[in-house]
């Protein structure tokens, strides 16, 4: 029960970031062209299609389709397996928004156990992880 409390406090927090992804990924849609213009003549096919007894363009088609599309990981605080990793609730959030995530945790009782200090150096990155635990409930 106060996982989902807490879990619905942080997901508030991500009502900015949600709507600035959908505004770059709205950006990011090809409009529709207004009329269909007459198809160009298609150059020829490469001669790998026709040796390997496909139908020109079933090449490119299947291999469109084998390739999923790579899904945004999702936006929000995360349940996770505590089994496998240990922790209940993963929040990801940018650094203006984390002394809002320790008020609404400090609210239920929780305290800063642990924080650590991630550098990743290839990609010019911090991570800073905080850790809150609780005294009653896991």
């Amino acid at each position: 029960m106060l996982l989902a409390k807490i879990k619905k406090e942080l997901d508030s927090l991500y009502d900015d970031i949600r709507e600035a992804a959908a505004a770059v990924e709205a950006a990011a849609e090809p409009a529709e062209p207004e009329a269909v213009q007459e198809a160009a003549p298609q150059e020829e096919e490469p001669q790998a299609a026709a040796d390997s007894g496909e139908a020109p363009g079933e090449a490119q088609e299947s291999a469109e389709q084998e390739a999923p599309a790579e899904e945004p990981p999702p936006i929000g605080p995360q349940e996770t397996d505590y089994q496998a990793k240990g922790y209940h609730l993963d929040a990801a959030l940018p650094p203006e928004k984390v002394v809002a995530a320790a008020e609404i945790l400090s609210r239920y009782g929780f305290f800063i156990e642990a924080v650590t200090g991630v550098d990743w150096i290839d990609d010019g990155q911090m991570e800073v992880v905080y850790d809150f635990n609780h005294f009653d409930e896991l």
